[in-house]
């Protein structure tokens, strides 16, 4: 099965994977809403098997990602004494990590819950997946205690609890304009830019000014396509998102080649550094980390490592402006999901699991070990820290767009990519690229992929 690795989002190598071809030939069992289990909520076996993929990958003994893995381990077994949790890394090379998962469907021999990136990473196992709905609605106020659940949901629509679940997610995923506050007062800038033709005005103000205005890796067209994400929302409205997924909307409406366009603006006006075409994303984000640029567009799993660098007092965040109609807008969902496999041994222990890793306590540590904002409703209206707190209150707005590239079929988002890393090096248009992304969305929208 043909797989290669998708956008690095993450302090280390956090790469999602595209799966080029269909997987409903793997599963010869079907999705169910039930299972046996034992009447402690341990696992049958007394072991529960753990997979952690999504962002959890990481999760390596004694990082930060691990201490939260392991306090909602202990916190399970307390609460339900006498089972075993045995964790398994997925791999951070997402095609091994892709070929682990497939072999593990395909042969029946899968784990009992699992930790998934969300969208279209969830949905292309859903035939091996059980169906939550039953486990969600027999747990009084679960549905309503957590957002971003669309990307959990098959056809990436829950229809606000009534259509099938597969996942429950965990975090929530868009991108923002960090800035470093000391370097803009070094050049006599008082905020963040609001609008497009002020960062510009910036980028032209810190240059004068010696200081480099943004690190920007784009070797995998990654940081182009999150600006894209962003820029897009400000064009386009969610039902016109859908159209384009259900083939009634073309990505060559001059709508999204102009979002797309205008990105190139950033390379044109020198707000990028010369070779940015040709840096890795996470090769880009320590220059920022370490004071030697004014901007850097990320997402916010790197809080912690940018207040650790610059210092918490100098990191300043701001939704990147846009430049559509709509006015400045945020494109955001969630980012990794809990799921369990239709064969799981014991799917009342892996839902135990779930429950007690998507709590209030275990949200209020993800913000600080993992750093991401939590789906956890309840623990987003008591974060503290100024620059989490702006972000996860953005992603928790309603109406935010989907992200343009978690959404995609997957073998479309790939040869998106690597046309946008030739956009931003000004070696193809933007006409040209969404163009060509059309031309394998409508192949894939005929094969019913």
């Amino acid at each position: 099965m043909a797989s290669t690795t998708r956008r690095a989002r993450g302090p280390v190598t956090r790469f999602r994977t595209l799966l080029v071809l269909a997987l409903a030939g793997l599963f010869a069992v079907t999705a169910c809403s039930g299972g046996s289990s034992s009447s402690s909520g341990g696992a049958k076996s007394g072991t529960l098997q753990l997979w952690l993929g999504g962002v959890l990958t990481t999760s390596t003994p004694g990082s930060a990602y691990r201490n939260w893995v392991d306090n909602v381990i202990t916190r399970f077994q307390s609460k339900y004494p006498g089972t075993k949790v045995d964790v398994t890394l997925l791999p951070a090379d997402n095609d091994q990590l892709a070929a682990k998962v497939e072999s593990a469907f395909a042969s029946h021999s899968v784990p009992d819950v699992m930790m998934l990136y969300s969208g279209a990473y969830t949905t292309v196992y859903q035939q091996g997946l059980m169906h939550l709905n039953s486990l969600i609605n027999s747990t009084p106020g679960f549905y309503k205690s957590y957002s971003g659940w669309n990307l959990s949901c098959e056809k990436l629509n829950c229809k606000g609890g009534s259509g099938v679940i597969l996942g429950v997610p965990a975090d929530l995923d868009g991108f923002f304009l960090f800035y470093n506050k000391k370097l803009f007062a070094k050049a006599g800038l008082a905020k963040a830019p609001a609008t497009w033709s002020q960062l510009l005005a910036d980028c032209h103000t810190l240059k004068s000014k010696g200081i480099l205005p943004m690190s920007y890796g784009d070797a995998e067209g990654y940081t182009t396509v999150n600006f894209l994400d962003e820029n897009l929302a400000s064009y386009i409205t969610q039902p016109q998102l859908n159209a384009i997924l259900s083939g009634h909307q073309k990505l060559t409406d001059p709508s999204v080649v102009s979002a797309l366009d205008k990105v190139s603006q950033l390379r044109t006006a020198g707000c990028a550094q010369s070779n940015a075409s040709t840096v890795d994303q996470l090769n880009a984000t320590p220059q920022f980390a370490a004071g030697k640029s004014a901007m850097v567009e990320m997402y916010p799993g790197l809080i912690p490592a940018f207040e650790k660098g610059i210092g918490a007092s100098n990191l300043g965040v701001a939704e990147i402006p846009g430049t559509g109609s709509l006015g400045t807008s945020l494109a955001g969902n969630s980012g990794d999901n809990w799921v369990i496999p239709a064969q799981s041994s014991d799917p009342k222990a892996a839902w135990n699991f779930i429950k007690v890793a998507s709590d209030a306590a275990s949200a209020k540590l993800w913000l600080t070990d993992v750093g991401l904002p939590t789906t956890n409703i309840a623990a987003s209206g008591n974060i503290t820290d100024p620059v989490m707190k702006f972000v996860a209150t953005d992603l928790n707005k309603s109406g935010n767009l989907e992200l343009l590239d978690s959404v995609l079929p997957n073998g479309v988002a790939l040869y998106m990519y690597k046309d946008l890393n030739l956009f931003f090096a000004g070696r193809m248009s933007a006409q040209a690229v969404m163009s060509a992304t059309q031309a394998q969305l409508s192949t894939a929208q005929a094969q019913g992929s």
